[in-house]
């Protein structure tokens, strides 16, 4: 029997009235359902048809958390200008890990950050205390290279009477700052990277700043951040000190 064209429409509707499923484009969640497994995506939550007290119904689908994001200050991935996690400004990062003996991060070390300056300034240190400043540290402090800083620090800072008030080493190897101990005296290649990098960190004065590499029994180096001159200096000389740390 043929369906004269005037009715069709009227049947469609009947249909479509009678299977509400397919008219609804935004199942929501407990509504019946017709292919198990099968995801419907709404405005607010994705649904998958699955198998309810002998019926299949669109159960919200439970996503996977998000991936947390570490920031450089949580432990993170981090560039350079970010705060570390001494509370520091980053001002190195490693192509590939290097060591920093003593440092916290030992020989998985991605990064060195500089201590934040304070208001009043930074403090001015000779490099050693007293009848050190002629002496040859025991043990050796004239590491050069990034990761050096640390290792030269702890050899000054155990040297029989430096103390922070007249040691630039020892001042750095007893500050903390963010729950952090482990700064240290840069090196001279670690100063360097400092004096590239001094507009990202701030408050470095123009100014001679003490590294923590030796050249003999009386002189250190030293490095100038108007030019970025090193040279070895008199260790009973007066220059400024900025802790960093290797993590």
């Amino acid at each position: 029997m043929l369906v004269p064209k005037l009715w069709v429409p009227l049947l469609v509707s009947l249909v479509l009235a009678a299977q509400p499923s397919l008219v609804s484009a935004l199942p929501t969640s407990g509504e019946s359902c017709r292919v198990s497994g099968r995801v419907r995506v709404t405005a607010t939550s994705t649904l998958r048809c699955q198998p309810v007290s002998g019926g299949l119904r669109w159960r919200q689908v439970v996503s996977p958390a998000a991936r947390v994001v570490l920031t450089c200050s949580q432990g993170g991935v981090c560039k350079v200008g970010d705060v570390g996690t001494g509370g520091g400004i980053v001002f190195y990062v490693a192509l590939t890990p290097f060591a920093s003996v003593g440092s916290d991060c030992a020989t998985a070390c991605h990064y060195l950050e500089a201590a934040p300056s304070s208001s009043v300034g930074e403090p001015l240190r000779t490099w050693a205390t007293g009848a050190n400043q002629v002496l040859v540290v025991p043990g050796g402090a004239a590491r050069t290279g990034i990761g050096g800083g640390m290792a030269n620090t702890l050899a000054i800072a155990a040297q029989a009477g430096n103390v922070a008030e007249s040691s630039a080493a020892t001042y750095a190897f007893d500050y903390v700052n963010g729950g952090r101990s482990d700064w240290h005296l840069p090196s001279r290649d670690e100063l360097d990277e400092l004096y590239f990098r001094q507009s990202e960190v701030g408050r470095l004065a123009g100014d001679y700043y003490w590294s923590s590499t030796e050249d003999d029994s009386g002189h250190a180096w030293d490095q100038g951040f108007i030019i970025g001159f090193q040279d070895f200096t008199n260790k009973m000389f007066l220059n400024k000190v900025r802790p960093i740390r290797a993590s």
